[in-house]
């Protein structure tokens, strides 16, 4: 028979029997030569036409024919010999008849033809995926191009394409599930059939192959929830083909997983309330679902939805039995979830703290989202601090010990960790120890620059006394893994601290004061830990520029803060010099606090401590001292120590006021009377100088402010000269002087040469030995800037008197007592009053000043107490008594190697000469002698070796001085007045 007779339709039971035979033994039923593959082909398809049950052994055949037709094909591709077979007609006549049995009946042959064609297209893709021209599954484009391209396999593949096309509105199932059960056969090599079929079939795809993965998930559960692959084959399958269409179908995916799972909350079915566990299931296995589920569901998951999801939990007996396997699953989840980690995190946290919604979740939802947090946290401390993670559920779902050590969700924190740091700040209870914790854990997991961000943002914003234990326990939790994270974050806030407001500034320092004290006087000093004032000690310098801030309660703050860290040990000079300056300067900012606001004596005491600090340090105390000192005699601070600074007006600028001389000339012009008009005639030419001084109009200091003030700067400056009697400062009017205190000789000396320095314009006459009294003609500009310079700032008296009591420091100021006592003896000797009490400021001057040659014991007496005689004299023996004094002073120069001795009140003594005592003596007991109605009761005390003398004559001195007294005013007999004290302001004699 000819082979194009087989291929006409039989017309007998006989030749139906021929094909059959010619079939199956494939040689020819009547001539008996062997059928070629292309006449062996074409006598199935006669077959298949006209004996429809034979299908399994003709479709079985066909798949031969396609193998050689591949074979060929990609003999052909590789550069291989020919194999001399051409089946492309054959391969487009079985693609006919294949697509007319489909278009005339699909109900019967679309499901069988389908899973034949998947079947073939599974074998023939894992068969030939070894050769040489077949590109690595892994290049998905490439290998669906190649297949593409050869006749046999697009054949194929456009039949099943059509057998889908014809089921998906009767029964989908049916070709999903040979679609699922091929790729699991057959996976990876299969992946292009799949990606090609999604892509041309999207939506239905999708949903069925998620309806086919969860029954086959809900039949798989008499071994547990936590199911592997191996548990449930498909469900790789169900992954890899979801994953192949998430790149251009990846809201369709979206859309059908939250479908399902909406679906899921309707009924109590098993199907339905195993759903929740299947996605989950289906996230572990594919990052994309993972990040569908972190996102999108966390927004569904309304209170609603979770109260009906716990009731569904209740009622299903599979679940409550493997509830700690779901809760592990789940915190698995959560650990390798990275977008949508931060939404994730509120969401538990607001369902445990059940806040955020009107409607409130039930108790069982609440405990569950606490638990897991709990859980949560206690499996990212384990894999942070081990780094090994939770390797029960890395070897179920087959990753690495790498990927088992990454830690997406707090990767992804790390993004939000300012929002997290502010969120801490304002947690209530509940919140704070997760969110603590989770902090912690961050800062530990990426890295020490990230830890250092967390703290110094916790440091600057904490607002409240109570969150300082906040910091301190993240500091604990992060050092365990970076000891120097704390001086890497006082490093970091130390740089912010020019750069931020100043409400932050203000608080940051705030705070950083409160954890100093806490680990010095507080709990923390018992704790190891690193410490703060360590930490602080290399930016001493930059706090000390808060000083300087022209917001007085920064600077007051940082002052509390330095003086709590103290002085470090060692030092730098750099560190020195701007550290004691800056705080020296700082001390005359407090003095201008007002006595009622914020707390001014305390922030007084704690300045006052801190210098007396780096006081102990020989170059810190020279320069405190300066400061002080230059302090003292700045003009804007004279008004705090009673000072007058406006003496010449030299403070206050005089009114500028602009004036118009023609203007002027027209006034004149305008008056009463007329100029001739002459060459004399004269002419307004303007006014001399600018008219009157304005008023101060600075507020007043009161007396017992003056009085604490200058008391406290007296100890100050004792503190910083050695003296370490630190008591609490109270002063009254009728305290004792501080003054009275002795300091160290060469601090001392370091007053007397600044004394020098700022109270002496110049350096005329700075030797000890004492000029003529002509000499002060010469010096009278010095001598007057110098007395102006006392007057308005009277403490340098007491610090005068307190240079006095080291007769060696007192010996460098010299020039001082020349200068002062030139100028009283200038006004001695032309005042008119009647009584020295008249002139007050004149007589305490000069008072003070033999009270301080007193104490350096320059004077012999009586001429040392010549200063109780000076209220009730005449200006006239003021002046002879002073010149007197200038006369001892230049014949017996002050010399510090001259005092030996100290008198019964212990006061300083100079050797004199001999006979020089009884010389000075005579004028003194002439003065007293015409005044003895008013001294009489001291001149036992004044001349105690002069009562056994008194029958002798007296010297032409004394005849000369009461020849000289005749005709001055005298007191009444009997009225006697007692001496006057001298009226400083804060010693007296």
């Amino acid at each position: 028979m000819k082979t194009e007779e087989m291929c006409a339709l039989p017309a007998s039971p006989e030749e139906l029997l021929i094909s059959i035979r010619s079939f199956v033994k494939g040689t020819h039923a009547r001539s008996g030569h062997k059928l070629s593959s292309e006449e062996h082909a074409r006598c199935a398809l006669h077959l298949l036409r006209t004996l429809p049950a034979a299908r399994t052994a003709v479709l079985e055949h066909l798949c031969h024919v396609f193998d050689e037709s591949v074979n060929s094909y990609l003999f052909e591709l590789e550069g291989e010999a020919s194999t001399g077979l051409n089946l492309d007609g054959v391969i487009q006549d079985i693609n006919e008849v294949l697509s007319n049995f489909i278009d005339t009946n699909a109900e019967a042959w679309a499901p069988f033809i389908s899973a034949w064609s998947i079947d073939l297209l599974g074998q023939i893709s894992s068969t030939y995926a070894g050769r040489r021209g077949v590109p690595h599954p892994s290049s998905l484009n490439e290998l669906l191009q190649l297949w593409m391209t050869c006749k046999a396999t697009r054949t194929l593949m456009d039949v099943a394409s059509q057998c889908f096309a014809a089921m998906v509105g009767t029964c989908p199932d049916l070709c999903v599930d040979a679609l699922l059960d091929t790729s699991v056969q057959h996976s990876p090599h299969f992946d292009w059939v799949v990606a090609h079929i999604g892509s041309c079939f999207p939506n239905t795809i999708i949903t069925r192959v998620l309806s086919c993965g969860l029954k086959d998930f809900c039949n798989s559960q008499s071994q547990g929830l936590v199911a592997s692959d191996k548990k449930v084959p498909k469900m790789a399958s169900v992954v890899g083909i979801l994953g192949h269409l998430a790149a251009q179908h990846s809201q369709d995916i979206r859309k059908a997983l939250l479908e399902l799972f909406q679906e899921s909350l309707e009924s109590d079915e098993e199907q339905h309330l195993f759903t929740v566990p299947f996605l989950l299931q289906l996230a572990t296995m594919s990052p994309m679902l993972l990040r569908v589920i972190t996102t999108d569901f966390v927004q569904a998951l309304t209170p609603e939805v979770l109260n009906r999801l716990s009731e569904q939990f209740f009622k299903s007996s599979v679940l409550l039995q493997d509830k700690d396997s779901l809760l592990t699953l789940v915190i698995h989840l959560i650990c390798r979830s990275g977008s949508g980690a931060f939404k994730l995190l509120c969401f538990l946290l607001d369902r445990a703290c059940n806040g955020g919604e009107s409607t409130e979740v039930n108790e069982h939802v609440q405990n569950t989202c606490a638990l897991i947090l709990d859980l949560l946290v206690l499996d990212l401390q384990r894999s942070v601090y081990s780094q090994t993670g939770n390797l029960s559920l890395a070897q179920q779902t087959g990753s690495t010990m790498q990927e088992a050590t990454q830690i997406p969700f707090l990767s992804e924190l790390q993004k939000y960790t300012n929002t997290l740091c502010a969120g801490i700040l304002t947690a209530n209870d509940y919140r704070l120890p997760w969110l603590q914790r989770l902090l912690g854990l961050i800062g530990v997991h990426c890295g020490e620059s990230c830890s250092t961000d967390i703290l110094t943002y916790v440091l600057i914003r904490q607002s409240s006394t109570s969150k300082v234990g906040l910091f301190t326990s993240l500091q604990a939790q992060i050092e365990a893994t970076f000891p120097n994270v704390l001086v890497k974050t006082v490093n970091k806030t130390m740089n912010q601290l020019q750069r931020i407001e100043e409400p932050e500034t203000y608080q940051l320092l705030v705070n950083i004061t409160h954890l100093v004290k806490w680990e010095t006087v507080g709990e923390g000093r018992d704790i190891a830990r690193s410490k703060f004032t360590k930490a602080l000690t290399p930016h001493l310098h930059s706090l000390s520029t808060q000083l300087h801030h022209s917001d007085l309660l920064i600077a007051t703050q940082t002052m509390e803060l330095l003086y709590l860290i103290g002085r470090p040990e060692p030092v730098t000079m750099v560190t020195l010099v701007r550290v004691a300056q800056s705080a020296a300067e700082f001390y005359f900012t407090a003095m201008l606090i007002k006595s009622n606001t914020l707390n001014r004596r305390y922030i007084l005491r704690n300045c006052q401590s801190y210098l007396s600090m780096w006081c102990r340090i020989p170059m810190g105390q020279q320069l405190i001292l300066r400061t002080l000192m230059e302090g003292l005699t700045n003009r804007q601070n004279c008004a705090l120590f009673g000072g007058k600074p406006c003496v010449d007006g030299e403070i206050i600028p005089l009114r500028d006021k602009p004036t118009s001389l023609l203007r002027d000339n027209q006034k004149f012009a305008n008056a009463s009377f007329t100029l001739p008009a002459s060459n004399s005639a004269v002419f307004h030419a303007g006014t001399i100088g600018r008219g009157l001084k304005p008023q101060d109009v600075r507020p007043k200091t009161s007396k017992d402010e003056v009085l604490w003030n200058c008391q406290f700067f007296l100890n100050t400056i004792y503190s910083c000269c050695g003296f370490q009697d630190q008591t609490t400062l109270r002063p009254s009017p009728s305290q004792s002087s501080v003054t009275s205190k002795k300091v160290e000789d060469k601090a001392a000396k370091m007053l007397s040469t600044m004394l020098v320095e700022l109270a002496c314009p110049d350096v005329t006459h700075v030797g000890l030995t004492w000029p003529e009294e002509e000499h002060m003609k010469v010096t009278v500009e010095r001598d007057l800037c110098v007395r102006r310079r006392f007057d308005e700032n009277p403490l340098l008296w007491d610090i005068l008197e307190m240079v006095s009591r080291v007769p060696p420091a007192m010996c460098q100021c010299t020039v001082i007592l020349y200068s002062l006592q030139a100028t009283l003896i200038s006004f001695w000797m032309s005042s008119r009053e009647e009584k020295g009490r008249n002139a007050p400021s004149q007589l305490q001057a000069s008072c003070r000043l033999l009270e301080c040659l007193n104490q350096s014991g320059f004077l012999p007496p009586p001429l040392c107490y010549c200063s109780l005689l000076f209220p009730s004299l005449a200006p006239s023996e003021i002046y002879l008594l002073l010149t007197t004094v200038w006369a001892c002073l230049k014949e017996n120069p002050p010399s510090a190697t001259a005092v030996t001795k100290k008198d019964v009140n212990g006061r300083n003594s100079m050797s004199f000469p001999p006979g020089v005592i009884e010389k000075y003596t005579e004028v003194v007991h002439a003065v007293v002698h015409k005044n003895i109605s008013q001294f009489g009761e001291l001149y036992s005390q004044l001349f105690p070796a002069m009562l056994s003398t008194m029958g002798q004559s007296l010297t032409p001195a004394v005849q000369s001085l009461t020849q000289a007294g005749q005709g001055m005013t005298t007191g009444a007999a009997g009225q006697a007045p007692q001496p006057e004290p001298t009226q400083g302001v804060v010693s007296s004699t």
